[in-house]
């Protein structure tokens, strides 16, 4: 035997070495095996393709493919080769090389059920979804076992919505392989995606039963269960994560997520910066870092002022941290983290709310420019092609207060209306909706899809009825879509974003000087700038008493959600109770955690003025409309909450001829019950200050005959705040004047 024999044979004992450890999974002991044989035979195809492999393995992509490379020019006609590569090539998000390998793969043998498998992982990939399937189901064909595919397969079809096809492969991954945690989790994000929380979280637990350290499956059981509000459980599942891994940035994030819906923002800031410490370059945490300094309720140790002062300094962060980004090309989830409760706060925000419009806009204009997507000015003649874009065509304050007015009364002879439904509801409102309007584009869409369903309806004007309640509505609004972009007060405030030109209120709505408070162009139309109609809600036989109420007592109606009973104003209150000595203040519980925030801070309120909460203030469960309804037509007021007022409430108030009071704010948002109240000469009702506010309540309780001639003229005069047409008309006549100038 010669020198060369003897090197050839101890390199295939080597790599009989390595082989052994490899299947043992000591990838760092096999790989150093590999190398010795490569070093006696550097032509050795097979320790070549497992040393790769094994580098592959490790992430260390680089190694693998000088590994790979150098197998393929010793063996070009390999699929197994070209397969590794195209997987290293997939793991590196570099989609279509990696298809390219595969593609080759399969020219040289067109029977591996495992390459038509990652075929579909790489045209997923480059959201080439339909072909993605077509190679799952010939893999499938090849083996009709492999639960891999079946897996991912199902993951596919759910990304487009086919949910009852999605969990038939998860259910047949599981039938073969009762113990894939993977199909088992799948199946629990179906069932989370179309509502059906507890199969959700029992598909969670049976993949945590199976692999008790799954990480996804954790992932997923925590979103599960933050979605159905368990807060406390989620917080625990994240945890567990923690306990795995304990630098996972997501983990961290996701826990600062539910923090901040549970009320506890400096609690969840902190989250957001251990998840920015482990991940820097994470523009969910930046954006939601500055989110959080924006309490959804005040409590008693912070304050409005330093909140906003952090606020802006977050902002400074934001707007340092873009140019340096290496993410920020691909992202567009901008809408996730909204500046929404800044709104509670009575105060100017067009300054801070234009710098977080236009972070948002910058960034997807880049994208929009990226993915070639643009408006084309309309030439065509006939109807003026307005489009609607809004998460809320079903029963919804914002449909009943401003949309649907428009779509029932809209000339279509002069308009063609075109709906893109980013709501995931549907009710009897809906197909009302889709009754009065030339299409309506609705389902499970990326925001590229979107987009460009928009553009390609060729609209003249988009509107947007309300920005700031959700994300993807937020996310396209921040884009430019066509030639004119128009919000409303769905939002009751400037909504920041320069892509949006124009901003429609009402006249009774706004102060003196309104234009000043917005980044957008004013457009009061008349009135209250909307064609509202009358509920027509027939009050249940709910009694007081089964609600922990007495007959003996005023009740003082505070339906406001605890965000926007703002600390300053809490004194108003105390002051009503003070004068009063007995009466019942009925609040709902929206969300217990931020309920009990208002309370905590309205007991020490009470306390500091010798009163105890409990003898005053009532929280009772929320309640069905026909139990409102019944509820309000028992009451003595309705109190409208301060700084930020209520519309759609204020109405439903005054339909059951139940006395609205209010105080006429500094900005729109605090003027909707004032405007309602001014546009029916109701202004004994609206008071200029706090304590103006107060008398007009004792003044009412304590005069049961004024209380009682303040109905009656409610009932006298309400019927002109209703099917108001002339909002409609002059919104025609200015897209008209705005869209066909000529």
């Amino acid at each position: 035997m010669n020198i060369g024999d003897e090197s050839a044979l101890r390199a295939q004992v080597l790599f009989s070495e390595g082989l052994t450890l490899f299947q043992a999974g000591k990838l760092q002991e096999a790989e150093m095996q590999f190398a010795n044989a490569l070093a006696l035979n550097p032509k050795n195809i097979d320790a070549l393709n497992l040393a790769g492999i094994c580098a592959y393995q490790k992430q260390d992509y680089e190694r693998a493919l000088h590994f790979l490379n150098q197998a393929n020019e010793l063996e070009p006609k390999s699929p197994y080769t070209h397969n590794t590569i195209g997987l290293i090539q997939h793991a590196l998000k570099q989609y279509n090389a990696a298809l390219e390998e595969f593609d080759i793969a399969l020219s040289i043998q067109n029977n591996l059920p495992e390459i038509y498998n990652n075929r579909g992982n790489a045209l997923k990939g480059l959201l080439r979804l339909q072909p993605a399937i077509e190679s799952y189901q010939t893999a499938l064909q090849l083996n009709p076992n492999y639960v891999e595919a079946f897996n991912n397969l199902g993951v596919t079809l759910k990304e487009l919505g086919r949910f009852d096809e999605a969990l038939a492969c998860f259910d047949g991954a599981i039938r073969i392989n009762p113990a894939y945690a993977e199909a088992f989790s799948n199946a629990g994000t179906v069932f989370q995606e179309i509502g059906n929380i507890d199969e959700a979280l029992q598909c969670y637990e049976q993949a945590l039963q199976i692999r008790p350290n799954y990480i996804e499956a954790l992932l997923n059981y925590g979103n599960t269960l933050k979605k159905n509000k368990n807060f406390d459980a989620a917080i625990q599942a994240y945890q567990k994560v923690l306990t795995i891994e304990p630098k996972k940035a997501l983990a961290h994030y996701l826990i600062g997520e539910v923090l901040y819906e549970k009320g506890d923002t400096s609690s969840a800031q902190k989250s957001y910066r251990l998840a920015l410490d482990f991940q820097p370059d994470y523009p969910d945490a930046r954006f939601a870092l500055a989110i959080a300094t924006i309490p959804k309720v005040f409590s008693n140790d912070v304050s409005i002022q330093k909140s906003r002062e952090a606020f802006e300094l977050e902002l400074d962060e934001l707007e340092r941290w873009l140019p340096t980004s290496k993410v920020i090309e691909g992202f567009t989830n901008i809408g996730a983290h909204q500046p929404f409760y800044l709104a509670y706060q009575e105060l100017d925000n067009k300054n801070l709310l234009t710098r977080f419009g236009k972070i948002g806009c910058d960034i997807l204009k880049k994208w929009q420019e990226s993915k070639g997507i643009k408006h084309q000015p309309s030439s065509s003649p006939g109807p003026i092609r307005l489009g609607i874009v809004s998460a809320h065509f079903s029963s919804h304050p914002v449909w009943h207060a401003i949309t649907k007015g428009l779509l029932l009364n809209l000339d279509p002879n002069l308009f063609e209306v075109h709906l893109f439904d980013l709501g995931k509801s549907e009710d009897s409102e809906t197909a009302i909706a889709r009754q009065h309007c030339a299409s309506c584009s609705r389902g499970k869409k990326t925001l590229s899809e979107w987009a460009q369903s928009i553009v390609d309806h060729n609209i003249e004007a988009l509107l947007f009825p309300e920005i700031g309640m959700d994300p993807l509505t937020r996310e396209l609004a921040s884009l430019r879509l066509a030639p004119i972009q128009i919000a409303s007060w769905g939002h009751p405030e400037t909504t920041g974003i320069p892509t949006i030109d124009y901003f429609i209120s009402g006249e009774n709505l706004e102060p003196d000087g309104a234009n000043e408070g917005y980044l957008e162009r004013l457009i009061k139309l008349p009135n209250l700038g909307c064609f509202f109609q009358p509920s027509g809600v027939v009050p249940s036989n709910l009694a007081i008493e089964d609600l922990g109420l007495r007959r003996d007592q005023p009740i003082l109606l505070c339906p406001g959600s605890p965000s926007k009973y703002s600390p300053e104003n809490d004194e108003v209150l105390v002051g009503i109770a003070m004068r009063l000595e007995k009466c019942q203040f009925v609040f709902f519980d929206f969300q217990s955690d931020l309920t009990r925030l208002l309370k905590e801070r309205l007991t020490l309120c009470f306390h500091e003025n010798n009163l105890q909460l409990d003898d005053f203030v009532k929280f009772i469960p929320f309640q069905s409309k026909e139990n409102f309804y019944a509820l309000m037509k028992q009451s003595d007021l309705y109190l409208d909450t301060i700084g930020f007022s209520g519309f759609n409430t204020a109405m439903q108030a005054i339909e059951c001829n139940l006395p609205a009071v209010t105080k006429e704010g500094k900005f729109m948002r605090g003027r909707l019950a004032s405007g309602i109240l001014k546009k029916i000469d109701m202004g004994p009702l609206v008071a200029k200050s706090n304590e103006e506010y107060i008398e007009i309540v004792v003044g009412l309780i304590l005069k049961r005959d004024k209380l009682f001639q303040t109905q009656t003229q409610l009932n006298e005069k309400k019927h002109t705040l209703f099917n108001d047409l002339e909002p409609i008309q002059t919104f025609q006549e200015q897209l008209i004047f705005k869209c066909r100038p000529t």
